[in-house]
């Protein structure tokens, strides 16, 4: 028999919620009903501000492998709850190594802008296959403002970043990495929110002018979910890059 896929569960609006815990489950209350959601079925969790959750809860979804993201109203990361890391990883030892350097940190935003610019590459020969072809003044004109600046336009709704980082920190969790480190000097690699920031820019290249359509809320839930459901390998592109560049780096 099949094992049923994990799902994302996301508790976001206006409406006050009750997350408590039950043996196997969440039990989860708003104005109107209440529903149990079996743990074994969920993958992650992004809750909204007006969510009261109950510590056993929490928990339970670090017990079964869940990290849980909660917004701010104005759609930032407050912070994530992230199940302890139990597996060894090569890329988490080489990191520990690489950030030993005092220069790691111009290393890191050189290997950062090195994906930045494959970020348009891999955008260009999408756009190539569906015969758009984007014109060499408007593709050096996106280089000069994303691979440089980290500017691009944000075509998306705003609160999609922290569903980036929520599904990020799901990514990390299976591959025993931490989602920030802390380099020479006491300064963090913030790695969840460099990848989060990666496959953000990716979506707002791939969508188009399709989000004009879509309102907050339910439909752009869905739409964020099917578009990262395709797209999500682009993680593990990421994350396979980088342990080519610490591995270089470590033994130059």
């Amino acid at each position: 028999m099949a094992v049923p896929d994990r799902k994302p569960l996301y508790l976001l609006g206006p409406e006050a919620r009750e997350v408590r815990a039950r043996p196997t489950s969440l039990w989860i209350r708003g104005a109107n009903a209440a529903v149990n959601l079996p743990l074994s079925r969920l993958e992650r969790i992004v809750s909204g501000g007006r969510v009261r959750w109950d510590s056993e809860a929490i928990c339970r979804c670090l017990e079964h492998g869940i990290p849980i993201t909660w917004v701010t109203d104005d759609h930032q990361v407050a912070g994530t709850v992230y199940p302890p890391r139990h597996q060894g990883s090569l890329l988490h030892d080489a990191l520990q190594m690489y950030l030993q350097r005092c220069e790691w940190q111009i290393l890191h935003e050189n290997w950062i802008a090195h994906r930045r610019m494959e970020v348009l590459l891999t955008w260009r020969g999408r756009m190539r296959v569906a015969g758009r072809e984007v014109s060499a003044s408007g593709f050096e004109q996106l280089q000069r403002d994303y691979v440089r600046h980290n500017r691009l336009p944000l075509l998306f709704v705003d609160e999609a970043h922290v569903w980036c980082h929520n599904l990020v920190c799901r990514h990390l969790h299976m591959e025993g990495l931490e989602p920030v480190y802390w380099g020479f000097g006491g300064e963090a690699m913030n790695l969840a929110t460099d990848l989060a920031d990666l496959f953000w820019a990716e979506m707002n290249l791939c969508c188009g002018t399709l989000p004009a359509e879509v309102e907050e809320g339910a439909e752009a839930v869905l739409m964020f979910e099917s578009w990262a459901a395709r797209h999500e390998v682009r993680i593990h592109h990421h994350l396979g890059d980088l342990k080519r560049h610490v591995q270089v780096e470590n033994h130059s």
